[in-house]
C-alpha cells in the first residue's frame, strides 16, 4: 500500500466504484457471518440500493489422515436479494436474504476439461463420479457429517450497518461497519449455522492515478464473532478475522474491470483444514453501467489456498444505485 500510495498523485475524482462482494460459498464456511467486501462509501441521503446476486461455486477436496476423511463434492447455488437505504448523510442500513441450493456438480465436465487445457493438476476430480452431491467428514470412524441429496431452503438472514466517517476530501472514503447474521436456515440442510453471529469492520476507498490509469483501491479488515452452531460445536471457534483489498480501473465511463484479495482466519480448530481453515479468495471481475442507475457485474473466484474455498465460483450481480459508482 506504502508503495502503490509513492507512485499515485491525487489527480483522481471522487471515488466512483465499489468493491467485489464476493463470499466463500464453501459448504461449511458459508455458513458463518463473514460480510461481504463494502466500500468505505457510505451511500447519500435517500439514497436506495437493490441488489440481485446469483452465484454457483464448484467445491472438490478429498483428504483424509490418521483420524479424519474430508470428502467434499458437490455444487452450491445462492440466490439472494439486498436492499440498502441511508438514513441522514453518515448512516446506511441494509438486509440480504438468500436462498441456498446444494446439489451436484453440473460444471464437473467443463472444470475438468478447463484442468486439462492448461494443464492444471485435477487432485483426483478425474476419478470421481460426476454430478455427484457428497459433503462428509467422519472423524474416528465416525460421521460427523453427511449429506447425498440435494437440499435447498432459505439461509440466514444479515442485517448491515454503516457510518461514515468524515475525511475532508471527495477522493477518500472511510466507513465503520457492522453486520448481524440471524439464525433462520437450517444446519441440517446446510443452509445456516444455527446461531448468531455479529461482524465490525473497518472499511476504506480511495481515488488514485497510477502511471496515468484512474484507479479506485478499495480494502478492509474485521472481526467475526460467532455464537455455538450446530454443525461441530466442539470444534467451532468465537473469533475469526476478515479482510480485503482490490483495485478497480474505469476503463469507460460504463466500463469497470476490477481485482481483489478476500482472506478469512480459520472458523473451526482441531479439523481438516478443507472444512474451516484460513482461505484466501482471488477474484477477477468486468462492471457495466447501463442507464443512470444500473450495474451489471460478472465475477470468477478461484482458491488461492487449494481446497480451503470452492475450486471456482462465478457470480452475477445486478444493483440499481441512483448515483453514479
Amino acid at each position: 500500500m506504502v508503495l502503490l500510495c509513492l507512485l499515485c498523485t491525487h489527480e483522481a475524482g471522487a471515488v466512483e466504484t465499489t468493491p467485489l462482494a464476493v463470499r466463500n460459498l464453501s459448504p461449511v464456511k458459508q455458513l458463518y457471518g463473514f460480510p461481504r467486501a463494502a466500500s468505505g462509501l457510505v451511500p447519500p441521503r435517500h439514497g436506495l440500493q437493490v441488489v440481485t446476486t446469483a452465484e454457483v461455486a464448484n467445491q472438490w477436496s478429498n483428504d483424509s489422515n490418521d483420524n479424519e476423511l474430508v470428502l467434499l463434492d458437490g455444487e452450491t447455488y445462492v440466490l439472494s436479494l439486498a436492499l440498502e437505504h441511508s438514513l441522514g448523510t453518515a448512516w446506511s442500513f441494509g438486509v440480504e436474504v438468500p436462498y441456498v441450493i446444494h446439489r451436484g456438480g453440473n460444471l464437473d465436465g467443463l472444470i475438468e476439461g478447463w484442468h486439462d487445457i492448461f494443464g492444471l493438476p485435477q487432485a483426483g476430480r478425474e476419478d470421481a463420479p460426476r454430478n455427484r452431491l457428497a459433503f462428509l467428514y467422519a472423524r474416528d470412524d465416525r460421521a460427523e457429517i453427511r449429506l447425498t441429496d440435494g437440499r435447498q431452503g432459505f439461509g440466514d438472514v444479515r442485517f448491515h450497518a454503516a457510518r461514515s466517517l468524515p475525511l475532508g476530501r471527495a477522493d477518500r472514503a472511510i466507513a465503520l461497519r457492522f453486520g448481524v447474521k440471524l439464525p433462520s436456515g437450517d444446519a441440517d440442510d446446510f443452509t445456516g449455522s444455527g446461531a448468531l453471529d455479529a461482524s465490525a469492520a473497518l472499511a476504506f476507498s480511495d481515488a488514485e492515478t497510477l502511471a496515468g490509469l484512474r484507479l479506485d483501491v478499495h480494502a478492509g479488515a474485521g472481526v467475526l464473532w460467532m455464537g455455538e452452531g450446530d454443525l461441530l460445536p466442539d470444534h467451532q471457534n468465537t473469533w475469526a478475522g476478515f479482510g480485503h483489498f482490490g483495485l478497480a480501473w474505469r476503463g469507460t465511463e460504463r466500463l469497470t474491470l476490477l481485482g481483489q484479495l478476500d482472506a478469512q482466519s480459520e472458523v473451526l480448530d482441531g479439523v481438516s483444514g478443507e472444512l474451516g481453515g484460513h482461505a484466501l479468495l482471488g477474484s477477477l471481475g468486468v462492471r457495466y453501467r447501463f442507464g443512470h442507475a444500473w450495474h451489471l457485474t460478472g465475477v470468477i473466484v478461484e482458491d488461492l489456498v487449494v481446497e480451503h474455498a470452492p475450486d471456482v465460483t462465478f457470480q452475477l450481480r445486478l444493483r440499481y444505485a441512483p448515483r453514479k459508482q
